[in-house]
């Protein structure tokens, strides 16, 4: 009876500690603005150190991790196609509406995350530059009014 206590707490210990050996450290990385820019996760692979970083939902080694491409975000407001691009941007994006007409009624509202307002502006034409250079890196929110329907999109400036 004693040994086989022995040999239970034994096993206990050592699955106890073997678990352990695979574990595995996540890290995050921030900027300035508290956005979150990388997930690093470290762990000891067949005793061969690694760390591998996991940016979305791909893995990759580190110093492997593939830049950011721009791009661009589209939706339907109402009968107007409206692209903003490139997001992330470095304090100019671009907003093209395609099937823009004289008479449409649009405006553009940009926005810190506190809800801060950092530029309103009444849309003339199809095709508008939108700067806010002066404004910190971090992310803001992009609301697009067309003839009463709005859509919004989160801007990142980096």
């Amino acid at each position: 009876m004693k040994n086989k206590n022995t040999l239970l707490i034994t096993a206990f210990l050592i699955a106890v500690f073997s678990i352990e050996s695979y574990t595995q450290e996540v890290v995050f990385t921030y900027d300035n603005s508290g956005n979150r820019k990388t997930r690093t996760i470290e762990w000891d692979e067949n005793t061969n150190d690694t760390t591998n970083t996991q940016t979305d939902t791909t893995l990759f080694k580190t110093g492997q991790i593939p830049k950011e491409t721009p791009q661009t975000h589209t939706a339907k407001i109402g009968e107007q196609t409206v692209h903003i691009f490139p997001n992330p941007n470095t304090g100019m994006f671009n907003i093209s509406i395609d099937g823009w007409q004289n008479n449409t009624k649009a405006e553009i509202n940009l926005y810190t995350l506190s809800g801060t307002a950092i530029i309103e502006k009444t849309l003339k034409q199809a095709e508008t530059k939108i700067k806010f250079g002066n404004q910190p890196d971090g992310t803001y929110i992009l609301t697009v009014t067309i003839d009463g329907k709005k859509e919004t999109w989160k801007v990142v400036k980096k």
